[in-house]
Protein backbone atom coordinates (compact mmCIF):
# COMPACT_ATOMS: atom_id res chain seq x y z
CA UNK A 1 0.00 0.00 0.00
CA UNK A 2 1.23 3.56 -0.92
CA UNK A 3 1.74 6.15 1.50
CA UNK A 4 0.33 9.66 0.56
CA UNK A 5 3.69 10.96 1.22
CA UNK A 6 6.06 8.91 -1.47
CA UNK A 7 6.63 10.13 -4.61
CA UNK A 8 7.77 8.49 -7.29
CA UNK A 9 8.97 9.20 -11.07
CA UNK A 10 8.36 5.63 -11.88
CA UNK A 11 7.69 4.82 -15.57
CA UNK A 12 6.38 0.95 -16.14
CA UNK A 13 8.32 -1.13 -18.74
CA UNK A 14 4.61 -2.12 -19.82
CA UNK A 15 4.77 1.53 -21.39
CA UNK A 16 8.20 1.63 -22.63
CA UNK A 17 8.52 -1.82 -24.25
CA UNK A 18 12.21 -2.05 -22.87
CA UNK A 19 13.52 -5.32 -21.61
CA UNK A 20 12.96 -7.00 -18.35
CA UNK A 21 16.25 -7.01 -15.77
CA UNK A 22 18.34 -5.33 -13.55
CA UNK A 23 21.40 -4.20 -15.03
CA UNK A 24 24.87 -4.48 -13.19
CA UNK A 25 25.58 -1.31 -10.98
CA UNK A 26 22.38 -0.12 -11.84
CA UNK A 27 20.78 1.79 -9.04
CA UNK A 28 17.15 2.80 -8.26
CA UNK A 29 16.46 6.73 -6.27
CA UNK A 30 13.69 6.39 -4.32
CA UNK A 31 12.54 9.83 -2.89
CA UNK A 32 9.97 10.44 0.27
CA UNK A 33 9.50 12.66 2.70
CA UNK A 34 9.63 12.26 6.34
CA UNK A 35 6.34 12.47 7.72
CA UNK A 36 5.02 13.46 11.33
CA UNK A 37 4.00 10.12 12.09
CA UNK A 38 7.08 8.63 11.12
CA UNK A 39 9.22 10.62 13.79
CA UNK A 40 9.93 10.56 17.87
CA UNK A 41 9.05 13.28 20.08
CA UNK A 42 12.58 14.93 18.92
CA UNK A 43 11.89 15.41 15.48
CA UNK A 44 13.66 12.63 14.44
CA UNK A 45 12.70 9.38 12.16
CA UNK A 46 12.49 6.48 13.89
CA UNK A 47 15.02 3.84 13.69
CA UNK A 48 12.57 1.06 12.41
CA UNK A 49 11.12 3.65 9.90
CA UNK A 50 13.95 3.06 7.73
CA UNK A 51 13.59 -0.53 7.16
CA UNK A 52 9.91 -0.05 5.78
CA UNK A 53 11.44 2.81 3.28
CA UNK A 54 14.81 0.65 2.18
CA UNK A 55 12.04 -2.58 1.41
CA UNK A 56 10.08 0.29 -0.81
CA UNK A 57 12.99 1.06 -2.52
CA UNK A 58 14.01 -2.32 -2.78
CA UNK A 59 10.41 -3.42 -4.65
CA UNK A 60 10.10 0.14 -6.43
CA UNK A 61 13.77 -1.36 -8.07
CA UNK A 62 12.45 -4.46 -9.60
CA UNK A 63 9.34 -2.62 -10.57
CA UNK A 64 11.14 0.03 -12.92
CA UNK A 65 12.53 -2.96 -14.26
CA UNK A 66 9.37 -4.61 -15.40
CA UNK A 67 8.55 -6.96 -12.34
CA UNK A 68 6.28 -6.88 -9.43
CA UNK A 69 6.79 -8.31 -5.93
CA UNK A 70 3.05 -9.83 -6.61
CA UNK A 71 4.49 -11.16 -9.57
CA UNK A 72 7.08 -13.10 -7.86
CA UNK A 73 5.01 -14.62 -4.88
CA UNK A 74 2.55 -15.46 -7.98
CA UNK A 75 5.35 -17.77 -9.28
CA UNK A 76 6.00 -19.20 -5.61
CA UNK A 77 8.79 -17.15 -4.13
CA UNK A 78 8.92 -15.53 -1.47
CA UNK A 79 11.57 -13.17 -0.64
CA UNK A 80 12.64 -12.66 3.61
CA UNK A 81 15.29 -10.19 4.91
CA UNK A 82 17.62 -12.47 6.53
CA UNK A 83 20.39 -9.86 7.60
CA UNK A 84 20.42 -6.49 7.87
CA UNK A 85 23.87 -4.25 8.62
CA UNK A 86 23.25 -0.57 8.71
CA UNK A 87 25.35 2.58 9.72
CA UNK A 88 23.57 5.47 11.01
CA UNK A 89 25.38 8.72 10.51
CA UNK A 90 22.67 11.68 10.98
CA UNK A 91 18.99 11.76 12.03
CA UNK A 92 16.60 11.96 9.51
CA UNK A 93 14.51 14.92 10.48
CA UNK A 94 10.80 15.54 9.99
CA UNK A 95 9.37 16.94 6.96
CA UNK A 96 13.08 16.45 4.79
CA UNK A 97 13.06 15.16 1.68
CA UNK A 98 15.05 11.91 1.48
CA UNK A 99 16.71 9.52 -1.35
CA UNK A 100 17.58 6.16 -0.89
CA UNK A 101 19.59 4.97 -3.69
CA UNK A 102 19.45 1.19 -4.05
CA UNK A 103 21.30 -1.21 -6.17
CA UNK A 104 21.67 -5.24 -6.29
CA UNK A 105 25.27 -5.60 -5.23
CA UNK A 106 25.13 -9.31 -6.16
CA UNK A 107 23.63 -12.50 -5.85
CA UNK A 108 25.22 -15.91 -4.95
CA UNK A 109 22.49 -18.81 -5.08
CA UNK A 110 19.62 -18.16 -3.23
CA UNK A 111 21.17 -14.90 -1.35
CA UNK A 112 20.41 -11.14 -2.81
CA UNK A 113 22.53 -8.11 -1.26
CA UNK A 114 21.17 -5.02 -1.44
CA UNK A 115 23.52 -1.94 -0.94
CA UNK A 116 21.63 1.17 0.16
CA UNK A 117 22.69 4.91 0.69
CA UNK A 118 19.98 7.54 2.39
CA UNK A 119 21.11 10.98 1.80
CA UNK A 120 18.74 14.33 2.79
CA UNK A 121 17.91 17.07 0.41
CA UNK A 122 20.95 18.77 1.20
CA UNK A 123 22.51 15.68 0.20
CA UNK A 124 24.21 14.76 3.46
CA UNK A 125 24.30 11.57 4.35
CA UNK A 126 21.74 9.98 6.79
CA UNK A 127 23.07 6.52 6.89
CA UNK A 128 24.53 3.31 4.66
CA UNK A 129 23.13 0.13 4.61
CA UNK A 130 23.46 -3.36 3.33
CA UNK A 131 20.44 -6.02 3.28
CA UNK A 132 20.41 -9.43 2.42
CA UNK A 133 17.29 -11.08 1.33
CA UNK A 134 16.49 -15.37 0.57
CA UNK A 135 15.06 -16.96 -2.33
CA UNK A 136 12.44 -19.16 -0.68
CA UNK A 137 9.72 -21.62 -2.32
CA UNK A 138 6.71 -20.00 -0.51
CA UNK A 139 4.99 -23.73 -0.57
CA UNK A 140 8.22 -25.75 0.99
CA UNK A 141 9.78 -22.72 3.13
CA UNK A 142 13.18 -23.68 2.40
CA UNK A 143 15.54 -21.57 0.13
CA UNK A 144 15.70 -22.08 -3.90
CA UNK A 145 17.56 -20.70 -6.41
CA UNK A 146 15.58 -17.79 -8.19
CA UNK A 147 13.69 -19.07 -11.21
CA UNK A 148 10.91 -17.34 -13.39
CA UNK A 149 10.56 -13.49 -13.40
CA UNK A 150 12.74 -13.13 -10.86
CA UNK A 151 15.36 -15.53 -12.72
CA UNK A 152 15.30 -13.32 -15.70
CA UNK A 153 15.00 -9.91 -14.13
CA UNK A 154 18.74 -10.78 -12.29
CA UNK A 155 20.14 -12.55 -15.41
CA UNK A 156 22.23 -9.33 -15.95
CA UNK A 157 24.12 -9.71 -12.74
CA UNK A 158 27.67 -11.24 -12.48
CA UNK A 159 27.88 -13.82 -9.28
CA UNK A 160 30.81 -13.18 -8.11
CA UNK A 161 32.97 -16.20 -7.17
CA UNK A 162 32.68 -17.35 -3.55
CA UNK A 163 36.45 -17.62 -3.03
CA UNK A 164 36.89 -13.31 -4.21
CA UNK A 165 33.71 -12.47 -2.48
CA UNK A 166 32.53 -12.44 1.22
CA UNK A 167 30.55 -10.58 4.02
CA UNK A 168 33.03 -8.93 5.88
CA UNK A 169 32.18 -9.56 9.17
CA UNK A 170 35.07 -7.40 10.50
CA UNK A 171 32.79 -4.25 10.22
CA UNK A 172 30.89 -5.74 13.05
CA UNK A 173 31.76 -2.38 15.05
CA UNK A 174 30.16 -0.34 12.65
CA UNK A 175 27.11 -2.15 12.10
CA UNK A 176 24.31 -3.57 13.72
CA UNK A 177 23.13 -7.33 12.72
CA UNK A 178 19.83 -8.77 12.80
CA UNK A 179 19.59 -12.48 11.90
CA UNK A 180 15.95 -13.42 11.39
Amino acid sequence: MKKRNEISTLEHHERSGEPLGIKPNQSYLYKFRVSYSDTDQMGFMHHSCYFTYYETARWELFRSCGITYDEIEKEGIILPVINVAIDYKKAALYDQLITIDVKLKYYRGARFIFDYTMTNENNELINLAEITIACVKKDKGIACLPYGKLQAAVSNIEIPDRRTTSFNRNNAKHFFHLNT
